[in-house]
């Protein structure tokens, strides 16, 4: 099983958005997704692939300042 969640997330917290996820609720929630798919799928094997960022936009924001 593969997990691929928090683009959205990330993309409005770079933006600062007002209905950003703070990191708090989107760790908690990431960690209840995992608590629960191992407790029904005990022998499940679970690919975690962490989230990326690519913006095409010209004056798009830069993290590596």
């Amino acid at each position: 099983m593969a997990i691929k969640i928090g683009i959205n997330d990330l993309h409005k917290t770079l933006r600062q958005s007002g209905d950003a996820i703070p990191p708090q609720a989107f760790h908690n929630a990431y960690n209840d997704i995992l608590s629960r798919t191992k407790s029904v799928l005990p022998k499940c094997e679970i690919l975690l692939i962490e989230p990326f960022y690519i913006s095409v936009e010209e004056n798009s924001i830069n993290t590596n300042k």
